[in-house]
């Protein structure tokens, strides 16, 4: 006798029912956990991903940035300066949205520092805008003296051969030559900041000195010694302006060698770097979420076969725990019916409704029994 044979009908198909809920739950349950586990995946796939993005939005700008800083330092147009900062705050901007976007401690903490590094970037780039003012204010005071030092110069040139003096002539020739010499090395150094063209503007204003004091014992009459020294003048503005003008060219060099380049190199090393990171770890979450997603699904399909089959299994354990014992009770019954007392009636042992009605018919088959041997007796009575 098993434990379902103990069990009423109701009971029976609750308990089947019961069972095939739990093991549907189950399957479910197993799903569910695969499921969970392909979507923390893809989760983390889509931070890297955006990640990877942000990151890339913020090296296009600072790329961008980088070349307007380079262009306004060569140029010195104030459009690359605007086009410089305008990428500066695009970049910070990128960062800051890609922040509020990602949930990644370590990506925020890297743009986080983007956002920082930007900032610096940005400050060191503006230490330069006033040295760059100075330097254009200094570069027209320059120009101004120096063109008014050639027409002095000129004039007084003019002047000397037109009163014969050959002598304040040549030596006005020189001082024009050197003076020229001195314009086109710093007009060079302008360009290209070499210190070398800042040390033949010195030595051409050096030689202009000495062949100034020659040019003035040359000249004889006070117009030419006034133009000396409207000439010395200008010279000095000029020589003056253009010292200055080193000294700025020297300081903004300086920023940017040692602060705004290494800052440019290490803020674009540390995004290359992240995103570097980023795509190898993406392409190795990738398959790894597709994996999962594989085998939750295998495992999912397994599950639920598994509880379909033991679902079916005990439908058919309790039918015909409920089926055989009733059909063995019907032909008892017939057989019953027909006379045949020796049956057995099984399932009197139950304590479900099988076994009450084994009971039944066991009663029955008894009553059928001791009538034959009541109209038995009656008849060996009458004999």
């Amino acid at each position: 006798m098993t434990f379902l044979d103990n069990l009423r009908i109701g009971s029976k198909i609750a308990v089947s029912s019961g069972v095939t809920l739990l093991l549907l739950l189950i399957a479910i349950v197993i799903a569910l956990l695969g499921l969970v586990g392909a979507s923390e995946n893809f989760a983390a796939y889509r931070e890297l991903a955006r990640g990877t993005n942000a990151f890339s939005a913020v090296r296009a700008e600072l790329m961008a940035a980088r070349i307007g800083v380079k262009d306004f330092i060569l140029s010195g147009d104030e459009g690359a300066a605007d086009t410089a900062q305008h990428h500066i705050a695009a970049a910070q901007s990128q960062a800051d949205a890609a922040g509020a976007l990602v949930a990644e401690p370590e990506i925020k903490a890297e743009l986080q520092a983007t956002t920082d590094g930007m900032a610096a970037y940005a400050e060191t780039f503006a230490a330069l805008l006033p040295l760059h003012d100075s330097r254009l204010q200094l570069v027209a005071r320059m120009d101004a003296a120096g063109e008014e030092a050639a027409t002095v110069i000129g004039t007084l040139l003019d002047e000397q051969a037109a009163l014969s003096n050959m002598r304040a002539v040549t030596n006005a020739s020189s001082v024009q030559r050197h003076l020229l010499l001195a314009r086109l090395s710093a007009a060079r150094f302008l360009v290209d900041n070499l210190p070398a063209q800042a040390e033949r503007v010195a030595a051409e204003f050096a030689e202009l000195d000495g062949k100034v004091e020659i040019l003035r014992v040359a000249i004889y009459d006070d117009v030419g010694q006034q133009q000396i020294d409207s000439f010395t003048a200008q010279a000095a503005t000029f020589r003056t302006a253009f010292e200055e003008v080193v000294q700025i060219v020297g300081a903004r060099n300086a920023i940017v060698a040692e602060r705004l380049d290494p800052a440019g190199r290490s803020l674009a090393g540390n995004l290359e770097t992240f995103s570097a990171s980023a795509i190898s770890a993406q392409d190795a979450l990738g398959p790894q979420a597709q994996a999962s997603i594989v085998e939750s699904e295998i495992v999912s399909l397994a599950a639920a076969a598994i509880a379909l089959i033991l679902a079916i299994l005990l439908s058919v354990l309790v039918g015909r725990g409920i089926a055989r014992p009733i059909s063995s009770m019907t032909a008892a019954m017939q057989r019953l019916a027909e006379g045949d007392k020796s049956v057995e009636i099984h399932g009197q042992g139950r304590r479900d409704e099988v076994g009450e009605m084994a009971a039944a018919v066991q009663v029955f088959k008894d009553n059928m029994i001791r009538n034959d041997e009541m109209a038995a007796e009656q008849e060996r009575a009458q004999a």
